[in-house]
């Protein structure tokens, strides 16, 4: 968090920024030094530790409340950073809801393989794209569209797709596509490596997680096409680790695969309402 509130504090000399941190299970911290004439530092407190869409909630509700103002807002995570370029170029390049790109941190690659596309607009069909740390919301559809879906994210029933969930229906709720941009971006530490430290159980939950919530956001939005292609990506996933004789991997996305496809079947056969 510290890393995140200093790469603002000291790279931004334009832009007028307030900062709203959640600090949850009664942790306490004094970032008074983050906080500078184009800065603002506001913290709230919760004793308990709740997943991510209910956090999230509790701090769209606190601008909503107090009538915060803005021009755009953005959901980095607390291990995202930027860079003064971000800055001083946020409003030359930013004309509406947007979808930036992201950089692994202290470098230039690529974080996410799908922004390789060099697409001009996101549709809701390309939710992949979407991650909260490179999303940019004009204040009007961050009002419009309101909460986020507490049944996804990190520790609520469904383990991902809340940030896919939310840019489709800011899509709807504007009516507009997001504009891809490339040539503004944010950083988040790399991934690439981070399956090799989990252990199989972890490793395993990961990827039930993460397929079931790519499910069940497909289910609501009635992306049945996208569903399948997820199950279908899992078992190319599983195979691909098969050849490369990584069995850990391989007994997770098997794993994973099987838990995508049975949640599918269970959420249409049982025409369960969302």
């Amino acid at each position: 968090m510290e890393k995140l509130l200093y790469s603002i504090a000291l790279n931004n000399n334009v832009l007028s920024v307030c900062v709203i941190v959640l600090l949850q299970n009664n942790v306490t911290a004094d970032y008074a030094a983050y906080k500078t004439k184009n800065t603002n530092i506001i913290l709230l407190y919760e004793s308990q530790k709740l997943n991510l869409s209910v956090a999230r909630n509790i701090l769209v509700k606190y601008v909503r409340d107090e009538g915060i103002l803005a021009n755009y807002v953005m959901f980095p995570d607390d291990d995202s950073s930027f860079d003064s370029y971000f800055f001083r170029n946020f409003s030359r390049i930013i004309v509406g809801n947007s979808l930036i790109n992201v950089f692994c941190t202290g470098t230039r690659n690529i974080y996410q393989a799908a922004f390789r596309k060099k697409i001009k607009e996101g549709q809701t069909s390309d939710f992949k794209l979407a991650m909260s740390v490179n999303m940019v919301l004009t204040y009007q559809t961050f009002m419009e569209v309101g909460y986020f879906d507490e049944n996804m994210g990190v520790g609520a029933l469904y383990g991902a797709g809340e940030d896919g969930d939310y840019f489709i229906r800011a899509c709807q709720s504007s009516g507009t596509p997001f504009k891809i941009v490339y040539d503004l971006w944010n950083f988040h530490p790399a991934s690439k490596d981070k399956y090799k430290l989990m252990s199989l159980r972890t490793l395993i939950k990961r990827y039930r997680s993460y397929g079931e919530g790519v499910i069940y956001l497909c289910y609501k939005h009635k992306l049945y096409s996208q569903a399948m292609l997820c199950i279908f990506s899992g078992i190319v996933g599983a195979f691909v680790a098969l050849l490369s004789l990584n069995f850990k991997l391989l007994v997770a996305r098997a794993n994973g695969t099987y838990c995508r496809l049975s949640l599918f079947l269970h959420l249409c056969f049982s025409r369960k309402c969302i």
